[in-house]
């Protein structure tokens, strides 16, 4: 998920909202750290700490993300129906026309 919001995040030119969550979350791990340090956390402190930096750096992008997707598709942007997506197209994830059955294979 974090690639996906990294990209709409990109998209929607929202550099400064993906720089301004790379540095909180840098920030407040390197604290919460310099915090276990001081009063004797231990390794398990210090590993929640980067685990609460990693859980900020892939939640806030999502975030950023379903919000800039609201501006720009308008919101209920996700009740969209797949339908309405051009037949024939070669959407990401869909087989590569190549790889389709033939609907008339030879001696059929």
């Amino acid at each position: 998920m974090t690639e996906t919001s990294t990209g709409v995040l990109q998209v929607a030119r929202q550099f400064r909202s993906q720089a301004a969550v790379n540095l909180s979350q840098a920030i407040l791990t390197a604290l919460m750290i310099v915090v276990a340090y001081f009063t004797g956390g231990g390794m398990l402190a210090v590993v929640a700490a980067y685990l609460l930096g990693k859980m900020i750096l892939g939640i806030g992008p999502m975030l950023l993300a379903w919000r800039s997707l609201n501006v720009l598709l308008g919101t209920g942007w996700y009740k969209a129906s797949l339908r309405l997506l051009p037949p024939g197209a070669n959407w990401p994830g869909s087989p590569s026309p190549q790889f389709e059955r033939d609907p008339h294979p030879a001696g059929a």
